[in-house]
């Protein structure tokens, strides 16, 4: 692949996340996937380390979320902080 199409099909990812975080649906989708990995809600305080090869799977899903995570943030950043608002409002209450 090209510099060119690669920079193209990431333009399209970006954009397309973007659309997702525009709206409440999309949010809540993107904030279980966060939540999922362990980046979101209160296990974002847990440790993935567990002292035996769990620790491995739970880095692994972890790493998949901050990807996620980092390309919410170049999408938009704003939209990243209404899905925390939206989604967070009971978590330290």
């Amino acid at each position: 692949m090209s510099k060119e199409a690669y920079t193209e099909k990431r333009k399209q990812w970006l954009d397309d996340i973007a659309f997702v975080m525009s709206n409440s649906q999309g949010r809540r989708l993107m904030y279980s996937l966060l939540e999922q990995a362990g980046l979101a809600g209160m296990k974002r305080f847990e440790s993935t380390f567990t002292g035996n090869s769990r620790s491995h799977f739970l880095e692994g899903k972890r790493a998949m979320g901050l990807g996620v995570q980092k390309d919410i943030f170049k999408s938009g950043y704003s939209s990243y902080r209404i899905m925390m608002d939206e989604n967070e409002k009971d978590v330290f209450n």
